[in-house]
């Protein structure tokens, strides 16, 4: 059989898979002809397709050496360089394959894709441009320009972003202090001095990127949002008006919405941690500049779906950001039960009881007690036989918890039926009753008295806190 047939033959096989005989006709050619190089790039495809990258690299430099023209000889090569992790060495082949074959838009993907490996992005585009000039329609090298343009935006202005989020959360801690009122011009300067200068610095970056606000990466949107919701929050606290200060508040609270439909597709819980510190922050300085006369009840609502959050994801806080977050839940709480109540407008009621509904759920979840229970039931049916109120997301939301609550009460009607346990006084099944609560909560005053004696006032005013919020409520 001559050479052409045996390296016929040998392709045959290899397109079979039978990548044995396809090596061995391969290697009968080069004894008949040594420097063939088909049959040497024929033996080092074969190799690096059974993964014997370093033999088939030899194969590929013979072939190289005979015909230093060939191309193909060179993208053989370099693919097996890539596998082995020699990148530099693979670049040079890729280089040389596009030099000697340059309407191959096969040979730009490759050097493409090392130039990745290598997060040389720039190089990178350029070559899938040189696909896309090649090829228009390639849709992978259309998506690979996009990433790639996604990429070198984020090298170039993430991190300056990111260093005046930082500059942000440390001007920041003077609006998180709860004495000052709202002619303070300690806020005053830092408002004008430095948070706003962040803010207009954050807004300058945003018009570098020459894209619409829809288009730019979302890692950049998200940082961004960030700055102008505290930015703008910060603002509402220190503005004299009423009116200018709801005006900024809205504005706020639109960036933290967009900042947290971000966070919340990329999972990112640290950033969530950030936003809820932050917004409830805001809140509740703002109630306490403002008062609950003419602070929306809305708002807090906002503050207490906040530190519901971060109360539910406490292992994300410190041991400072704990304490914080319990004493503003029970105090915003508080607020909203007395405005609540001594509201007859149906569409303060229906906030405040979303609000105290997903209260006392989250509490039972976490903690039990039928009482919570049955707390979070009068409120969600409430909403539920006045869904004309609530808004599509707020309906399917009383809809879902008002059937959980009434399968979880199902189940305890049924458990309790079937072992003649009275329900009212029955502790077991993971639930408190009112008795028990108030021994407890009694139990936690005397601590609270003894901590206050011992000059411990901190903990022991969150204790008598606890005591006043368990009777109040439970």
């Amino acid at each position: 059989m001559d050479i052409e047939n045996l390296i016929h033959e040998a392709f045959q096989c290899f397109n079979r898979d039978e990548n044995e005989n396809a090596l061995r006709l391969y290697q009968e050619v080069l004894l008949i002809d040594p420097q063939c190089s088909k049959a040497l790039l024929g033996c080092g495809v074969v190799l690096a397709e059974i993964e014997n990258f370093q033999a088939a690299i030899e194969y590929f430099s013979q072939a190289i050496q005979f015909d230093p023209n060939d191309a193909g000889a060179f993208a053989f090569r370099s693919f097996a360089y890539v596998r082995l992790g020699n990148l530099e060495d693979a670049l040079n082949d890729s280089n040389r394959a596009v030099n000697l074959e340059p309407n191959i838009r096969g040979y730009y993907r490759a050097k493409a894709e090392i130039l990745v490996n290598l997060k040389r992005y720039k190089e990178s585009l350029q070559c899938f441009k040189q696909v896309l000039q090649l090829e228009p329609e390639d849709s992978e090298a259309l998506r690979a320009i996009e990433i790639l343009s996604d990429t070198l935006l984020i090298e170039q202005f993430l991190p300056p972003l990111e260093e005046l989020a930082d500059k942000l959360d440390c001007a920041f801690t003077i609006f998180d202090e709860e004495h000052r009122g709202i002619f303070d011009e300690d806020r005053k300067n830092v408002l004008r001095t430095r948070i706003v200068p962040i803010s207009d610095e954050s807004s300058k970056l945003m018009e570098e990127i020459d894209r619409p606000l829809e288009n730019k990466p979302l890692e950049i949107l998200l940082i961004y949002s960030y700055i102008q919701a505290v930015a703008r929050g910060c603002g509402a606290i220190r503005v004299y008006g009423v009116d200018a200060g709801k005006e900024r508040l809205d504005e706020s609270r639109k960036y933290f919405s967009q900042a947290e439909k971000i966070a919340e597709s990329s999972e990112d819980l640290i950033m969530l941690k950030r936003l809820n510190l932050k917004r409830g922050a805001i809140i509740f300085s703002l109630y306490k500049t403002w008062g609950t006369e003419i602070f929306a009840l809305q708002n807090l609502s906002i503050a207490l779906e906040s530190y519901s959050w971060l109360s539910s994801h406490s292992e994300l806080l410190n041991s400072e950001q704990e304490q914080l977050v319990c004493r503003r839940l029970i105090e915003v709480n508080t607020a909203i039960t007395a405005r609540g109540n001594s509201s007859t407008d149906d569409i303060n009621r229906k906030i405040g009881d979303l609000a105290r509904g997903a209260l006392a759920f989250n509490l039972f979840e976490s903690f039990g007690g039928l009482e919570r229970l049955n707390a979070a039931f009068e409120y969600y049916s409430w909403l539920n036989s006045h869904s004309e109120l609530l808004n599509p997301e707020e309906k399917e939301l009383v809809r879902q918890r008002f059937t959980e609550i009434n399968a979880t009460l199902k189940q305890i009607r049924d458990y309790t039926d079937d072992t003649d346990i009275d329900l009212d006084t029955h502790t077991s099944y993971g639930y408190l009753n009112l008795s028990t609560n108030k021994q407890i909560a009694l139990g936690v005053g005397a601590l609270g008295v003894v901590l206050l004696i011992g000059g411990q006032w901190f903990i022991g005013l969150i204790c008598i806190g606890f005591v006043w919020y368990f009777w109040q409520n439970y």
